[in-house]
């Protein structure tokens, strides 16, 4: 698979399009602040957040844990915007027209993806018990999941999970790569105070749909 070519066609599917993917980040952030705040409300008011303090290089500093609520309701977002998030680049990755107001066109499949992404996840945490790269070479045989359900929307969990590593056999070497070439972006992302980020996720996401997509035509 041509690499370059990938990138090069997710770099021509993006013209035109960072005003609205801007403005989907935008949404998600504020709802995401919404939610954390309110999440943070409930946890103080219950007593759920707990401070504690470290001591690093003879320096005290104080940090709070996350409350129970405020972990609840974050979790409930990914899930509830996660397909819908997938979708709208994965259309991009198509040239179809779309709207940030995409990201809740598939908020029916919140308890879906959360069940998935447990299912992954357990996975990937009994492999990774066998040392590290076990662990990636699993959660990198599991990273078409998301995409096989959007056009495949009879799979169940498992079926998914089977199909995504039927599909990544032979392949999962050069994601890996495709991966690791935006590397070197990502670690200058904080330089830029994440405006980068901006530029960069939308980058990444169609790259690794183009990716899916070549799959699905073999």
């Amino acid at each position: 698979m041509n690499r370059s070519e990938l990138k090069e066609n997710a770099k021509k599917s993006l013209k035109g399009k960072y005003g609205d993917i801007i403005l989907m980040f935008i949404v998600v952030a504020v709802i995401s602040a919404i939610v954390a705040l309110i999440g943070t409300a409930l946890d103080n008011g219950l007593g759920l957040i707990k401070k504690s303090e470290v001591v690093i290089f003879g320096v005290t500093t104080t940090y709070s844990t996350t409350g129970l609520f405020t972990s609840i309701f974050s979790l409930l977002i990914t899930c509830v915007l996660g397909f819908g998030i997938v979708e709208y680049f994965l259309n991009i990755s198509r040239n179809k027209t779309v709207s940030w107001k995409d990201i809740f066109n598939k908020k029916e499949l919140f308890l879906f993806y959360l069940g998935l992404s447990i299912v992954i996840g357990v996975f990937t945490f009994l492999w990774s018990l066998l040392f590290i790269i076990p662990g990636i070479i699993a959660a990198i045989s599991y990273s078409m999941v998301f995409y096989l359900k959007l056009d495949n929307p009879d799979l169940g969990i498992m079926d998914t999970i089977k199909k995504s590593k039927e599909l990544m056999n032979g392949h999962k070497w050069e994601f890996f790569v495709l991966q690791l070439s935006f590397l070197g972006w990502a670690l200058l992302v904080p330089f830029t105070l994440g405006i980068l980020a901006f530029w960069l996720v939308p980058y990444v996401a169609v790259t690794e749909s183009n990716f899916y997509n070549k799959l699905i035509e073999k």
